[in-house]
């Protein structure tokens, strides 16, 4: 149970001992933990890397399933490629380090904080006098940091997400996460390309103010990386390196379980571009040892390349460099990586303090400031100023605090009508915006086109908003007319849907809209009838069908839709007891396809919809083998599980590269077969190849497997297949729609005449969100527009947007007006496009009613899409790459370098997805707050390259990157749907 307390000072003591996730990564997997669960229940067998598995982690996985939501086990999961924290020697070592460079406190970052080991370290004093922001991704990480320093400044989010003035800050200090994968910041784009622990420092460089000092604990790439890019890019930003020291790969190993070779690096941002440092050059490196080949014929031989800092100042390094194989230790990666070694470890804490005394002291200046006043944003007091209106003197001090009263009473006008309050509770809150606005506009003007009040715009960005309350319009002659906008009036986010019943089948369609079912008294209230007439009616029309077994009422769409068989076989049932029944079954049989033979079915190894157990049955008896066979819905595969391998027919069946079964299984999943094999090149470097041969041998026998499954199932196997086929694909139907029995919708011009089609493109418009694919030139405007009026007229929308292309905009409008003469259309003005127009432009669709709004592509783009329809996006997509990864093979399962492959994918595809999410957007309203329930995106093939995730590589003519202009009009289409809306393509 989660409490709403602070921590104890016996909890906190339990707390601070936390020191991450990433020795603990093996914890996380999922299949492993399924399968040991599962096993265990039923008391089945499993492999042995399961069984070891389990018994060191099944108990842990369990309690932290039960402490952790899903959202936290998948932040600690991401966070073991990382998570490996600080040693409390370093730690001291580096606060000794930045005290003796002068720091006596100020504005401090920690951009990847932890649980608080540097904070925790921090001398009492330069605490008192600090400022701290502490950043960590993890959120239950992020939790135990701020019970166990609650006076911080936390954000429980990526560095990346965390917005923080530039050259604001006095000192950024300690232990960035490493690795070769990447993040994406949209504020810092030329960052996004850079390894995590670059990015981390490159971002905290920009963060510093002149003099500033960076602390950082880094991977030993940063400065020894071969490419001298980003050490350059430092130098150009005046980032001078005044000392680094480097670790030994034992450093981390006892705190935090791993061994990695890590520099310290102090840095200063030089003042007004003067280098006190350039003697410690950093940008270049240089060779000290090469390694000569045991082998010259097949191998090369290895070099230990360095910074040149280090080369010049060994003493700043606490060991000796070599390759990890030479010491058989000292890093996560390869054996031909290198690594600082020291042979004795307890050495470590005397050489540190020897090398601090190199550092150089008293190189801090700090600023005449207050550290903990507001950081970035502009105080009231800033303006100072008098404006003149209407002959009288007023401070813009005096404006602003008029100002952020009206704001606030129109804030909470809107909130309470998109929170679909009462008219009790929104009904005083527009009569106080009413009074808050004549009285603002009666000392100072109106709102637009007003210079007196213009310096609001730049105290406030959302004073465009608040500008919404007012439109403007052309007079008759020419002049500018500004009057009051709709919120002022009337509601604009209506609190329930008005709908207008003409017709049983309106009745009809409202109810089950409104009320979610058939509802007779309803429908009979609608139409001024009693219940057994409308009923009556509805029958008698086949609008509805009662339920054989319940006699509920089920409209003609539904009933004579889904599964069909199905629904014949229970109506023969009750069909003596209820002749009128005979009806359903004549409606149904009418609507049934005719089952598929199986001379007409065409399957192969690796139809999905095909029994397992058949295919089962088919390789025990074709190959002699005992297997298990399984199909992951989620990830779409097989997996193959083969007990007795090297049976005598699984060898001869397949090849001397592949046997039968794994040419049977690369068919259930639709893998080309390819044979791979190793040759030196003219370098004489290894490489792998294609093996011609073997594969064209491993082809043709995959190719005959295929055609002995293919005859033994004809043979035996029709019945169940026609079966499976048939159940599957031939007794479902898709809703039919019907034309209305009217020759134009209420409302609409009766000089145009829609054609068939066109009217049941409404009709299933205003069932379910549709695609038009429809050729060109068959009326698709005026289905979109018809549809668009029907949705209001009955109430189930109440604003839609139709995006069309920017040289169509007129001609779409002017459309619209002539099929419904009485509509009100809001389209845009030249001058509403412009970049200081659009944000007004935006609020006007905000705050007012319109019938329809149409919209450039171009100018959709720029609305800010909701951030919760984005992540939900990412996250969906992670999630189905999680399911990919658990359907790996059986020898992965216990692997903790697979599940760690899996973290860095997923971390992978969010960084391509928030890259794709990004563009250029107006900074105020989201695509949520518009009220906007209907989006008709016309022309969409301009959104169709979403992107996608796929294991399968190399196939010509699938591009599985995405455009931005789809991931933004997919994350508004998710937008819409939350909201039970309706989307049309």
């Amino acid at each position: 149970m989660r409490e709403d307390r602070l921590a104890t000072d016996d909890e906190k003591k339990l707390l601070v001992q936390f020191s991450g996730w990433g020795e603990l990564a093996n914890v996380w997997n999922l299949e492993a933990f399924a399968e040991y669960g599962e096993a265990t229940a039923q008391l089945s067998p499993m492999s042995a890397e399961v069984e070891r598995w389990g018994k060191r982690y099944y108990k842990a996985r369990l309690e932290l399933g039960e402490l952790l939501s899903d959202e936290e086990i998948e932040r600690a999961s991401q966070s073991t490629l990382n998570a490996y924290y600080t040693s409390h020697t370093v730690i001291k070592a580096i606060w000794q380090a930045v005290v003796s460079m002068g720091f006596t406190g100020g504005r401090m970052v920690e951009p990847a904080a932890g649980s608080g080991h540097f904070i925790g370290a921090m001398p009492d004093n330069l605490r008192q006098q600090s400022r701290v922001t502490a950043i960590e991704k993890d959120t239950l990480t992020a939790q135990i940091l701020g019970l166990l320093y609650p006076e911080l400044e936390t954000h429980a989010s990526g560095f990346e997400d965390v917005q923080i003035q530039l050259e604001s800050i006095d000192l950024v200090i300690g232990n960035v996460p490493f690795g070769n994968y990447k993040v994406y910041d949209r504020h810092n784009r030329d960052l996004s390309d850079l390894p995590i622990h670059n990015y981390f420092i490159g971002r905290s460089a920009r963060l510093i103010r002149e003099g500033g000092l960076l602390a950082l604990i880094t991977s030993a790439g940063t400065l020894d990386s071969g490419s001298r890019k980003f050490r350059q890019r430092l130098h150009r930003e005046g980032m001078e390196l005044v000392g680094a020291i480097r670790l030994p790969s034992c450093a981390f190993e006892q705190n935090a379980g791993t061994e990695v070779t890590t520099d310290i690096l102090f840095m200063q941002k030089c003042v007004a571009s003067v280098r006190r440092f350039s003697q410690f050059s950093y940008v270049g490196t240089t060779t000290v040892r090469t390694i000569a080949p045991v082998d010259e014929e097949t191998e090369i031989a290895k070099s230990i390349i360095i910074n040149e800092y280090f080369a010049e100042r060994p003493a700043m390094m606490l060991g000796e460099m070599f390759l990890a194989e030479e010491v058989g230790k000292g890093s996560l990666y390869r054996g031909d990586s290198q690594t600082l070694f020291l042979a004795n470890p307890n050495e470590l804490t005397t050489r540190l303090d020897g090398a601090l005394t190199f550092l150089p002291a008293a190189i801090f200046k700090p600023l005449n400031r207050n550290p903990f006043g507001e950081l970035g944003r502009m105080a009231v007091n800033g303006y100072a100023g008098r404006v003149n209106i209407k002959g009288r003197s007023f401070t813009q001090s005096l404006i602003i605090r008029e100002y952020e009263t009206l704001k606030a009473a129109f804030s909470a006008l809107l909130r309470a009508e998109l929170n679909a309050e009462a008219d009790v509770v929104t009904d005083p809150l527009r009569q106080a915006l009413n009074n808050e606005y004549y009285r603002f506009t009666g000392c100072f003007g109106k709102l637009n086109k007003n210079r007196s009040i213009a310096f609001l715009e730049g105290y406030d960005p959302k004073f465009l908003m608040v500008q919404a309350l007012e439109l403007i319009e052309k007079g008759k002659d020419g002049k500018d007319i500004i009057s009051k906008s709709a919120i002022l009036t009337e509601r604009v986010y209506p609190l329930r849907p008005l709908s207008v019943v003409e017709t049983a089948e309106d009745a009809l369609r409202v109810s089950l809209y409104e009320c979610g079912r058939i509802d007779s008294a309803f429908i009979a209230a609608k139409l001024t009838k009693t219940i057994s007439e409308v009923e009556h009616e509805l029958i008698t029309k086949r609008l509805v069908f009662r339920h054989p077994a319940t006699d509920k009422l089920i409209d003609r769409d539904t009933y004579l839709s889904g599964d069909i068989r199905e629904k014949i076989v229970q109506a023969r049932l009750w069909l003596d007891q209820k002749p009128a029944l005979q009806a359903n079954i004549l409606a149904l049989e009418a609507v049934m396809p005719p089952t598929v033979p199986l001379s007409l079915i065409t399957f192969q190894l690796g139809s999905v919809w095909l029994p397992a157990e058949l295919i089962t049955e088919w390789i025990k008896h074709e190959l002699e083998l005992d297997i298990r066979l399984r199909y992951n819905d989620q990830s779409c595969a097989y997996d193959l599980t083969v007990n007795n391998p090297y049976a005598v027919k699984n060898r001869s069946m397949g090849t001397a590269e592949r046997k039968a079964s794994d040419l049977i299984e690369s068919a259930l999943n639709g893998r080309s077969v390819v044979v791979t094999k190793t040759i030196l090149d003219a370098e004489g470097n290894k490489r792998e190849v294609k093996d011609i041969e073997a594969t064209s041998q491993a082809v043709q026998a995959q190719e005959v497997l295929q055609e002995l499954f293919i005859d033994y199932c004809r043979t035996n196997y029709v019945e169940r297949i026609e079966k499976a086929f048939n159940d599957r694909f031939n007794g479902h139907v898709f809703k039919t729609y019907h034309r209305p029995q009217v020759a134009h919708y209420p409302g609409a011009s009766p000089f145009i005449f829609l054609r068939n089609h066109q009217f049941k493109g409404v009709e299933r418009i205003k069932d379910e969100d549709t695609m038009l694919a429809h050729e060109v030139g068959t009326g698709k405007t005026f289905t979109m527009i018809s549809a668009a009026m029907e949705m209001i007229r009955l109430g189930r929308l109440s604003k839609v947007i139709i995006a069309v292309q920017n040289s169509t905009v007129r001609d779409f409008a002017r459309a619209w007006q002539t099929l419904y003469p009485a509509a009100l259309i809001y389209v845009p003005e030249k001058s509403d496009l412009e970049t200081t127009n659009r944000k007004r432009f935006l609020q006007r669709i905000a705050t007012n009613k319109f019938d329809g709004i149409v919209l450039p592509q171009s100018f959709l783009k720029f609305i800010p899409s909701d951030p919760t329809a984005e992540e939900e996006l990412i996250s969906e997509e992670i999630a189905r790459i999680e399911a990919q990864g658990s359907s790996s093979r059986e020898d992965q399962r216990a692997s903790k370098k697979h599940i760690k492959a899996l973290n860095k994918l997923k971390l992978s595809v969010e960084v391509r997805r928030k890259a794709q999410a990004d563009r250029k957007q107006d900074d105020i309203l989201h695509f949520a707050q518009l009220g906007v329930d209907g989006l008709f995106l016309d022309e969409a093939h301009k959104y169709k390259r979403y992107g996608f995730h796929t294991h399968r590589r190399n196939i010509k003519g699938i591009d599985s990157e995405g455009s931005q202009d789809a991931f933004q009009a997919m994350a508004k289409c998710r937008t819409i749907q939350r909201k039970g809306g309706r989307v049309v393509l």
